[in-house]
């Protein structure tokens, strides 16, 4: 999974919009912190990045901005769904991860049966909105 390559920018148009804060000194200070400085200075390891094509925040640019500055080895796996990706994703996950690691990955019907909290879905559902609306202003 991945998020934004530089979510010191994201953040910033938010303090900025509620808080009045400078967008430039938000990054200046949060900036040293965003994924994309150190995904690109990793020692060599394995790193899968997995991005959902009708994400509601994430768009693809944004998802490939993050794989472009990973190290190798890299993948990239890309869903057929929403930022809460879908079962397909949390299948490949849990193989990736078993291949890596070598241990035995857990059937898909098990990894069907996990479930966000319906709480965590509401949230991410009421907040969809308002990201949308503050990533374009």
């Amino acid at each position: 999974m991945a998020g934004y390559p530089d979510m010191s920018r994201q953040l910033a148009h938010l303090s900025n919009r509620y808080l009045k804060t400078s967008a430039e000194d938000f990054v200046r200070v949060a900036g040293s912190v965003d994924g994309v400085d150190f995904v690109g200075n990793a020692p060599p390891s394995a790193i899968l990045f997995q991005f959902a094509r009708q994400d509601e925040v994430i768009e693809e640019d944004v998802g490939m901005r993050f794989f472009d500055a990973a190290r190798e080895p890299k993948e990239i796996f890309w869903y057929d769904a929403g930022h809460a990706f879908n079962n397909s994703a949390l299948c490949d996950r849990a193989s990736w991860l078993a291949k890596k690691l070598r241990f035995q990955a857990p059937n898909a019907k098990r990894i069907a049966e996990a479930h966000l909290p319906q709480r965590d879905l509401e949230y991410w559902q009421a907040s969809v909105p308002v990201l949308r609306a503050t990533m374009k202003s």
